[in-house]
């Protein structure tokens, strides 16, 4: 993904909203390209008892962009 297209399609969310990266266990510091999102995504319960990353964002809707295969 190039810079403009992340731009234009950020730009379609609320400016004031968190964007989280889906990383999981297979990125290991190599660079990897974008392919999933961003897309809407709203913070689970379940989410906050995985990671510290969400435990005050629970029932909002944040911004969600990763790569990789999931």
């Amino acid at each position: 993904m190039k810079i403009d297209e992340l731009i234009r399609e950020l730009s379609k969310f609320d400016p004031d909203q968190e964007v989280m990266i889906l990383d999981r266990f297979n990125g290991g510091g190599v660079p990897r390209k974008i392919n999933i999102g961003p897309m809407s995504h709203i913070i689970t319960h379940n989410e906050k008892l995985e990671t510290d990353d969400c435990e005050d964002l629970v029932g909002q809707k944040i911004a969600l962009i990763g790569y990789g295969c999931y």
